[in-house]
């Protein structure tokens, strides 16, 4: 049976655990931050493309600040979950 590898770091390596965690959150956050300046740049231009309703414009550029929040917040919660 294969083990997946957050729970055993959890149990037999917590400082590992603890590196693996940080390189992950850096890792997300090295793509997070230029999809989400990208998405807020490009806002306008995406509803044109997509053809979405133009007023929602401004709650796509609010929406895309949450972008890099929702990478890191992942990354959280499966650590979380790994170690119960």
């Amino acid at each position: 049976m294969l083990v997946p590898p957050l729970p055993l770091l959890a149990r037999e390596a917590p400082d590992r655990l603890a590196l693996g965690v940080a390189r992950s959150c850096r890792l997300l956050l090295l793509f997070g931050r230029p999809l989400t300046t990208g998405v807020l740049l490009l806002a306008p231009g995406l509803t044109r493309l997509l053809g979405l309703f133009p007023p929602a414009e401004p709650a796509l550029e609010i929406l895309a600040l949450g972008i890099v929040f929702m990478f890191v917040n992942n990354t959280w919660i499966a650590t979380l979950n790994a170690i119960d």
